[in-house]
C-alpha cells in the first residue's frame, strides 16, 4: 500500500437478477419548456409499477441522449441545464429491482 496505509473497501454495490420483471416504460410523459425561461424544461410522467425511479435522458438528437438525471420515487423534474437557442430530445427509462426498462420514445423540445 502507498505510504504504508491499510487496505480499505468503501461503497460496495452488488448487482444480480431479481425474480421480478423490469418496469414498464413510463406513461403520461409531458415535456414542456418554460415560456419565461427557455433554459428550463419541466418533465412529468407517471411512475410505472415495480419502478423505484426514472432516468431522464436528453441530448441533441434521438441517437445522442448523452445526458441523464436520475430520479427516485418522483413524477417530475425541472431540467435546468439547457441552452435557450438549442432544441433537444428527451426520453425516460424506468428502473427498479427487476432492471431497467427500454426508454420511451424521445420527445423534441
Amino acid at each position: 500500500m502507498a505510504n504504508g496505509g491499510r487496505a480499505a473497501l468503501s461503497g460496495v454495490r452488488v448487482f444480480g437478477h431479481a425474480p421480478v420483471p423490469p418496469p414498464a416504460v413510463p406513461d403520461a410523459i409531458r415535456v414542456r419548456r418554460r415560456a419565461d425561461d427557455l433554459t428550463i424544461a419541466d418533465v412529468n410522467w407517471q411512475l410505472p409499477e415495480n419502478a423505484i425511479g426514472v432516468n431522464v435522458l436528453w441530448g441533441l438528437s434521438v441517437d445522442r441522449l448523452h445526458h441523464c438525471w436520475q430520479t427516485l420515487n418522483t413524477t417530475s423534474l425541472s431540467l435546468s441545464s439547457l441552452d435557450a437557442r438549442q432544441s433537444y430530445f428527451v426520453a425516460l427509462e424506468a428502473f427498479g429491482p427487476g432492471g431497467v426498462a427500454i426508454h420511451s420514445v424521445a420527445v423534441e423540445i
